[in-house]
């Protein structure tokens, strides 16, 4: 399995990541709403959606980055990591850790 795995570099530089990762093309679309009986996913959304949950307002969301400007801040942050000595089980008096005498 890992044999087919595309390089990170390789990914950078080829498709974007909307058109690999976000849902089907015009074509598969259609088929799904021709099978489903709407004529467009506004349709679909309105049938199936209740209005008691739906939010006409606004999101209100930052403008979309780029994935080359998403990996850049999350190494941006990974370079803010510091390897430090485990510490775990370290300082606590009066702990004992034996082993049982009996078999389970």
């Amino acid at each position: 399995m890992t044999a087919n795995r595309t390089p990170l570099s390789e990914l950078e530089q080829g498709i974007p990541f909307e058109q690999r990762h976000i849902g089907p093309d015009a074509e598969a679309r259609a088929k799904m709403l021709a099978q489903v009986g709407y004529g467009s996913l506004d349709e679909l959304t309105a049938a199936a959606v209740p209005d008691v949950i739906k939010n006409t307002e606004a999101l209100g969301l930052p403008a979309a980055r780029t994935e080359a400007e998403v990996l850049a801040e999350l190494r941006t942050l990974a370079d803010r990591n510091q390897v430090l000595a485990p510490m775990i089980g370290l300082g606590y008096y009066g702990t004992f850790t034996r082993r049982s005498s009996s078999a389970t």
